[in-house]
């Protein structure tokens, strides 16, 4: 069975290259975005590549790690814990009072 195409494209197939070529780049550019880990501090932003440690991704963020916890999908983690790419981690800041 052969793939079925809307009718401007068996009109004028050079359109299916643009079309494919556009959805490739695309993915790539998905793809891309994903592979950036996202250190995420009230209302501040930072991209870091590669694998880091929470505390040494803090940081290298400017932060001081004893201030902030660190939070990926909801869960809270150690200062051990190694983050990858596609990670994003929220920082929250640690209030303590008397």
């Amino acid at each position: 069975m052969s793939p079925i195409y809307p009718p401007d494209v068996l009109i004028r197939p050079h359109l299916l290259t643009t079309c494919l070529l556009s959805i490739s780049v695309y993915n790539r550019g998905i793809h891309e975005a994903r592979t950036v880990m996202k250190i995420i501090y009230r209302d501040q932003e930072w991209e870091l590549h590669g694998q880091w440690r929470v505390r040494d991704a803090i940081e290298q963020v400017g932060l001081v790690p004893h201030t902030v916890l660190a939070v990926r999908n909801g869960k809270l983690l150690t200062e051990d814990t190694t983050l990858e790419e596609k990670d994003e981690v929220r920082l929250i800041a640690v209030v303590a009072g008397g």
